[in-house]
């Protein structure tokens, strides 16, 4: 995890549920968006994480990290609620495959705002 930047973590996490998304709004068929949930949701959750893990070490101190993490995990939560919202009125206006290409739109969005990110990755989390 130290290795990598914010950024290439960042783009590597968005381009799997960018995949993942496209495949739930485009396929059809159910084995492949299954095999899609399977390959791709568990290594963008952890990347996710480590995103976390790296941007709260470091914008808080060695003493607080636990504090910015709850806090983090807080927002999250409320992001879920207001998103899971959200999408039931697209679903029930639309479809799921609507949602599910909104969504695409909403993360290719991420991924060209991350190209403006300006992060300092000079301290290591495990270290």
């Amino acid at each position: 995890m130290d290795r990598f930047s914010s950024r290439t973590l960042l783009w590597a996490a968005c381009s799997l549920t960018l995949a993942e998304f496209v495949t739930y709004g485009f396929s059809r068929s159910a084995p492949v968006v299954v095999l899609a949930a399977v390959l791709m949701k568990a290594p963008a959750t952890t990347m996710y994480t480590m995103i976390t893990l790296k941007t709260v070490r470091s914008l808080v101190s060695s003493n607080l990290i636990t504090t910015g993490i709850a806090l983090v995990s807080t927002s999250n939560s409320a992001g879920i609620v207001l998103m899971q919202n959200l999408g039931g009125i697209i679903v029930k206006r639309t479809s799921f495959q609507a949602f599910y290409r909104i969504m695409a739109c909403v993360i290719a969005g991420i991924m060209l705002l991350a190209c403006f990110l300006r992060t300092k990755d000079d301290g290591t989390v495990f270290g």
